[in-house]
């Protein structure tokens, strides 16, 4: 059972048949977007393909563990790759951010527990020198000492380009300035984008969502929407994108660039 609920979007004229996953059969769009507005629980939102990309949304049960995320994300990204009315691309697109996020979910927790303290039992008012094990014997001149542990890893910034473009206005891309609820966000590759790359959207400087980016060849562009989160309960308001890299699975996501703050009418 997936530990939460979902909604998919293909575009705004399918989503009264594609939103089958979040509500019974005589549900419909409207029903299991006001039950995904009103998550109380973990918010992830993927998007895939152009000019009218795919939009899935999942969200968890309130204080769901990370186990539970980990059982929905997986269920979800089975459950799109059974989807027939998707293409082939955008099916592996949607699995690849999922599965990013995957990795990323699993690593919030990966850190090693200190011991607690131990405190020797008290031995009476004046410490007997004797009980005391030996002092171990100096570290010879010349020996360094190994570290306890590496220094952490510090991820070099991708070269991306940002731009943007509003259906509405009937031209192409251009550099972002001011944004919409319409407006398409284009990440162009500049260089060879490996897995674990995701963009970070903020607004008033508190993370609302976060789209995970699939592998990408030099040159190769991805374009998506903006999340809807961004614009929960707003008329007016600022944004800022960053730019998160994750070295692996064991690893936690690094901020390394920051776009914006832009200017949001919703």
């Amino acid at each position: 059972m997936i530990a939460g609920k979902w909604l998919l979007g293909i575009a705004p004229a399918l989503a009264a048949t594609a939103a089958f996953a979040a509500q019974p059969a005589s549900g419909g769009a409207p029903q299991a977007a006001e039950r995904i507005a009103a998550c109380e629980g973990e918010k992830f939102v993927f998007a895939a393909g152009e000019p009218r990309p795919t939009r899935i949304t999942l969200c968890s049960d309130k204080g769901a563990t990370t186990d539970g995320l980990v059982r929905m994300l997986e269920s979800a990204a089975a459950k799109i790759e059974q989807l027939d009315k998707l293409s082939p691309d955008r099916k592996a697109a949607l699995v690849a951010q999922i599965k990013g996020k995957i990795i990323e979910v699993r690593a919030r927790n990966a850190f090693i527990p200190l011991p607690s303290t131990v405190l020797p039992p008290e031995i009476g008012s004046k410490p007997e020198y004797t009980q005391l094990p030996p002092l171990p014997p100096p570290v010879p001149l010349g020996v360094a000492a190994t570290p306890s542990a590496s220094p952490p890893v510090v991820l070099s910034k991708p070269k991306l380009t940002l731009t943007c473009t509003r259906p509405i206005e009937m031209r192409g891309d251009g550099p972002c300035a001011t944004f919409a609820t319409d407006t398409l966000l284009t990440i162009r590759a500049d260089e060879a984008l490996p897995a674990g790359t995701s963009l970070r959207f903020l607004r008033k400087g508190d993370q609302r969502a976060e789209v995970a980016l699939p592998p990408m060849r030099v040159g190769q562009s991805r374009r998506i929407s903006l999340p809807m989160e961004l614009c929960s309960r707003v008329v007016r308001t600022s944004i800022e994108i960053h730019v998160v890299r994750s070295a692996g699975a064991s690893s936690l996501g690094q901020v390394v660039d920051r776009h914006g703050p832009y200017q949001l009418r919703c």
